[in-house]
């Protein structure tokens, strides 16, 4: 019982917790997309997201999306005030 148990942790350490084996090396990394929202609601990203992987269809990094909000252009505050 005890080895069973010893050699069941070892491979959920060597392979990890479920989840494919071609893109077991993406799911460490962390990525950073900046995208844009304009003045009507619209986001536009700047940066592409990652590719899926081919062989289960997901993408297995953490994506970070930082959405920069367009409140108002320099020269309407100046016509403001």
């Amino acid at each position: 019982m005890r080895l069973k148990a010893r050699l069941g942790r070892l491979e959920q350490r060597l392979i990890g917790k479920g989840g494919c084996r071609a893109c077991r090396e993406r799911r460490r990394f962390k990525v950073l997309i900046t995208a844009q929202r304009a003045l009507d609601g619209t986001v536009a990203l700047n940066d592409p997201e990652p590719e899926p992987c081919p062989s289960c269809g997901e993408v297995p990094e953490h994506i970070i999306v930082v959405i920069q909000e367009v409140v108002a252009r320099p020269h309407e505050i100046a016509q403001a005030n």
